[in-house]
């Protein structure tokens, strides 16, 4: 008599610490962008050994706010893995630009970085179960490379670990329950370029730069200062109303929103 077993898609380990942990910020005065998600994005960057890293709410996000950041749009041609989740080819379009497909090396079953033409405007080099692709067999560099790493989280290369960005303009990382740690949901992308990071952080936030104020050691109010253009929107003091504008109102930032789950 055969007997049927459940295999289960994950599985993830969660224990008294990191109960512990997610109670402490429900507790606290920040439960968004608040001073646990810069020690977070601190420690994954010295891990991984990059000189910056941003948060999302997850690698897709993330993979988005790369390829936009980066400046890849309409006309541009991306080139990515077609084993992967749809994210890896997605972001992409959700910038306008056109996705085309390499081929795979039975090997590794990762991207054929030989197969990887010239002409290409953006790789976005996804790191199949875990084992990073040899970037330094791509025979000419893109103008911007992307390491999709949302299953590489430890893993290694010649260069060192995967997300120091040795090869990379920037490399992203997935804390979605099925990987190696979990968030719940959430993603990172790590870079060494000062210019990325803060528009990877800018694209995060809506273009908008918190400055707190504080007042007897606790953060009482915010002013929020947007980066597309000299004035300034202040947040009121008093109950839920319209912000007042400083000055004329700014133009739309022309970077698109990040959106999406992973």
């Amino acid at each position: 008599m055969s007997v049927a077993v459940t295999i289960p898609y994950a599985r993830q380990s969660v224990d008294d610490d990191d109960i512990a942990a997610v109670t402490a910020v429900l507790r606290g005065d920040w439960l968004t962008q608040g001073p646990h998600v810069e020690t977070f994005e601190r420690t994954l960057a010295g891990m991984v050994g990059a000189r910056f890293c941003v948060a999302f709410s997850s690698a897709t996000a993330g993979l988005h706010a790369a390829v936009a950041a980066a400046g890849i749009g309409p006309g541009d041609r991306v080139v990515t893995s077609p084993l992967s989740f749809v994210a890896s080819a997605n972001c992409a379009r959700y910038t306008g630009a056109g996705v085309e497909f390499a081929d795979i090396d039975p090997a590794t079953l990762n991207l054929d970085p030989a197969g990887v033409g010239p002409h290409v405007d953006a790789l976005v080099a996804v790191h199949y179960a875990g084992l990073p692709v040899d970037l330094t067999a791509l025979r000419t560099r893109p103008r911007v490379v992307i390491e999709d790493a949302a299953h590489a989280l430890g893993a290694t290369t010649p260069d060192g670990p995967v997300g120091n960005c040795a090869r990379s303009d920037m490399c992203v990382f997935s804390f979605h329950p099925v990987k190696s740690i979990t968030t719940g949901e959430g993603g990172a992308v790590t870079t060494n370029s000062a210019e990325l990071a803060g528009r990877l952080a800018r694209l995060r936030s809506h273009g908008i730069a918190r400055t707190p104020s504080t007042a007897a050691g606790r953060t009482r109010s915010a002013s929020w200062a947007g980066t597309t253009g000299s004035p300034t929107c202040r947040r009121p003091s008093g109950p839920a109303s319209s912000p007042s504008w400083s000055g004329s109102r700014p133009a739309a930032t022309s970077w698109p929103p990040v959106t999406g789950s992973c």
